[in-house]
């Protein structure tokens, strides 16, 4: 069976998003357990912003979607998103080590070794 890229890069997403809200341990972010997800405003886990300096937390995780959303500065994204943000890999060019990162820690083989 012939796939096309974009469906191998959709998979490696689903493969990254599967990894779910683990990978916040590995990055060394404490995480508590908080409402349940039922609710649409609490998320299935909350810590401080790592992205703005707090008191409270305002960062939450939502397990149902492999969602993040801080309430206090507006940071969103997926999983992917936030491990290229806690990286610091900010701009297009610094992806490419995040994948690589995903690789080293998850074994998760890069998008385009997968053709």
């Amino acid at each position: 069976m012939f796939f096309t890229l974009k469906e191998k890069h959709r998979s490696y997403f689903e493969e990254v998003r599967d990894l779910g809200w683990v990978v916040l341990l590995k990055l060394g972010i404490k995480i508590r357990k908080k409402g349940n997800s039922f609710s649409p405003h609490t998320g299935d886990y909350i810590t401080l912003c790592p992205f703005h300096t707090e008191k409270s937390p305002s960062m939450h995780f939502y397990n149902n979607s492999s969602r993040f959303f801080c309430y206090g500065c507006g940071a969103s994204g997926d999983v992917f998103n936030f491990i290229s943000r806690i990286l610091g890999h900010n701009y297009y060019g610094d992806k490419i080590k995040t994948y690589r990162w995903l690789k080293k820690n998850y074994g998760i083989p890069l998008p385009w070794e997968k053709l």
